[in-house]
């Protein structure tokens, strides 16, 4: 295997390694360890979710798609303001 392509394919392994532990720390969060499985696992698996995600006083439930669309949601917010901002700098130059 030449230089280039065993270094493609350790910044490939390395780019899995850091999706697969951020996927595991999401997972992880998502636990209650507080909780022996064997005794309530609903509790165990989902309490950690219920901890971190709050509902507001208009929503009557949180899922997973409800928590993507407010964090991307976020995101434009913040990609606006900065272009905004950025856009308003040219023109004060």
């Amino acid at each position: 295997m030449g230089k280039v392509s065993q270094s493609l394919l350790q910044r490939q392994c390395m780019s899995l390694l850091t999706i697969c532990g951020n996927f595991f720390q999401v997972i992880s969060n998502q636990l209650n360890k507080n909780v022996d499985p064997c005794d309530d696992f609903y509790s165990y698996a989902c309490g950690g979710f219920s901890k971190t995600y709050h509902l507001s006083a208009e929503q009557s439930s949180e899922t997973g798609f409800t928590i993507v669309n407010d964090d991307n949601m976020e995101v434009l917010r913040q990609a606006m303001e900065t272009a905004a901002y950025n856009y308003s700098q040219v023109w004060h130059e």
